[in-house]
């Protein structure tokens, strides 16, 4: 997902920065957003950080700002040789498990997934969808890239997505 933004428009999600022949692709952008606000935790970790879950090297950083303007971030790993990512949220002090299967195909989201070309007939978008309108988060998401040195800290830039 890094360097994806979404942001609402008139009551739609929209991919920002889109060129003169692009235009979003809603119902990739709403399934999105519904992986991560329909997230479902497995168990409950603890209240005690652990080495071996990484928390200090995240794979997946998602920053969502409420309608009422508190941010609340999401922070997930990947301990080693596990099926499941460690999730520890800015709001709470439990650290949960979340499976792979749950958090894979929104790390794995591009922005070619989100982007279409842009049609006459689509110009003018479809209607926001009442699933939008139920959404009231903006989230912010970064990857730490895979190739990178492990020991480096991620990076700190965030993009936007509502």
């Amino acid at each position: 997902m890094p360097g994806v933004t979404l942001q609402r428009e008139d009551g739609k999600l929209q991919v920002a920065d889109l060129g003169e022949n692009e235009q979003t692709n809603g119902e990739e952008s709403r399934a999105l957003l519904g992986k991560l606000t329909g997230l479902r935790i497995q168990s409950l970790l603890g209240t005690e950080a652990k080495p071996e879950n990484r928390q200090d090297q995240p794979v997946l950083k998602i920053k969502m700002t409420r309608k009422g303007g508190e941010d609340l971030s999401y922070r997930f790993s990947k301990p080693d040789d596990v099926a499941y990512y460690v999730l520890k949220r800015s709001d709470l002090d439990h650290y949960f498990k979340v499976a792979e299967y749950a958090i894979n195909p929104v790390k794995e989201t591009t922005r070619q997934q989100l982007v279409q070309a842009r049609t006459e007939a689509a110009s003018s978008g479809p209607p926001a969808d009442k699933r939008d309108e139920n959404h009231d988060a903006e989230a912010r998401t970064t990857e730490k890239d895979r190739e990178s040195d492990a020991d480096k800290e991620p990076e700190a830039n965030e993009e936007r997505m509502t």
